[in-house]
């Protein structure tokens, strides 16, 4: 009887351990395992791209984020990403967290590589891009007759004329190239008492016909005398050779004088209370819109006034920069960024001068 009894508890240990330590696994079609044995792997990464290319001085916005791929997650959700650089990006622009790169470029650039980290709940992934910022562009460089930037080597008696149509000028007396002082770039012109840089005939000195911006960069040294910085005329001695002029009075103010009427008249439009002071870099602008005239200096305009045809030089228009060919009245000082832009009033009211130096394109 003792021996039956312990037995049946044996037998009945044995069962219970059975029961727990074992289990039957029975195959059932179209199901898979449960998805505690199978974690699915967050994958972050950041795709290829040729970014949109950038301009100098033209508001830039690129959201890399939609280059952003992230597989694995069942609760996505990618405003947890976050994007950053530790390259350096070109002048102006920025990487915000969310992917978006943007501002404003500052150089140009023929291509700037940067690498990009992406970061997604602890994962990450990175790619490189490389963005492209090309030169700023004048929308109105089509009608830009002269375009003088003043650059070369110290001493250079090399003249350049940066338009679309260049020209060639030659420097009169000993008008060179000085890289002690310039506005931008690397030389300016110099000039001392009977210098000038000269253009021969040519009508697209002409600008009377419509609205037209002459300006320039200028930097006198002295006071003392009436001042040419630059005009067109056609070789002749009295006013009605001329059609417009950029000028320095005795007391560096500046003034635009048109001449109308065959010489017998001539308007001087004056920044009022604006005296140039010897030995700065001034902007200074004489435009004409429609039938309104004014000049500018660093941005600031005059009175406008309005006058009908002014003389028109015609086809032997020639142009001369520092002086006046007929009766001398030399510049004395520096002058840079020389432009003409025929058909366009670039500047009809208080603007602000430019900070870079003048497009080629």
């Amino acid at each position: 009887m003792k021996r039956t009894l312990i037995a049946a508890a044996l037998a009945a240990t044995s069962l219970a351990s059975f029961a727990t330590d074992y289990f039957v696994v029975v195959p059932v079609k179209g199901r898979t395992a449960s998805a505690q044995q199978q974690q699915p792997v967050i994958a972050v990464t950041l795709q290829t791209a040729t970014l949109p290319s950038a301009e100098v001085g033209k508001a830039y916005s690129y959201n890399l984020a939609t280059n952003l791929l992230v597989t694995g997650d069942a609760s996505l959700d990618l405003s947890l990403a976050t994007l950053a650089t530790a390259d350096t990006l070109p002048a102006g622009l920025t990487l915000a967290s969310t992917g978006v790169l943007a501002g404003t470029p500052t150089t140009a650039s023929a291509g700037t590589s940067f690498q990009v980290l992406a970061t997604y709940k602890g994962k990450t992934g990175q790619q490189a891009y490389t963005l492209v910022v090309s030169p700023k562009k004048d929308p109105s460089f089509s009608a830009v007759t002269l375009l003088l930037h003043a650059d070369g080597a110290d001493a250079s008696t090399v003249v350049t004329d940066s338009s679309g149509t260049p020209k060639t000028g030659v420097v009169a007396g000993a008008a060179k190239l000085s890289t002690a002082q310039y506005k931008f770039g690397t030389s300016s012109f110099t000039l001392s008492s009977g210098d000038s840089i000269q253009f021969p005939a040519n009508a697209a000195f002409d600008m009377t016909a419509g609205d037209f911006t002459a300006e320039a960069w200028v930097r006198p040294s002295a006071t003392g005398a009436t001042q040419r910085i630059m005009l067109p005329q056609n070789g002749g001695s009295t006013n009605g050779n001329y059609s417009y002029i950029l000028e320095l009075d005795s007391s560096l103010q500046f003034r635009g004088n048109v001449v109308y009427g065959g010489g017998a008249g001539q308007n001087t439009f004056v920044p009022s209370g604006i005296t140039l002071a010897a030995g700065t870099w001034n902007h200074v602008a004489l435009v004409r819109s429609g039938t309104t005239y004014r000049a500018y200096v660093n941005g600031v305009g005059g009175t406008a006034t309005t006058i009908g045809t002014i003389n028109s030089t015609g086809a032997t228009t020639y142009f001369t920069v520092g002086k006046d060919r007929v009766n001398g009245l030399p510049f004395v000082g520096q002058i840079d960024e020389v432009r003409l832009t025929n058909g366009v009033a670039r500047y009809t009211a208080n603007f602000t001068v430019p900070t870079t130096p003048f497009e080629n394109q």
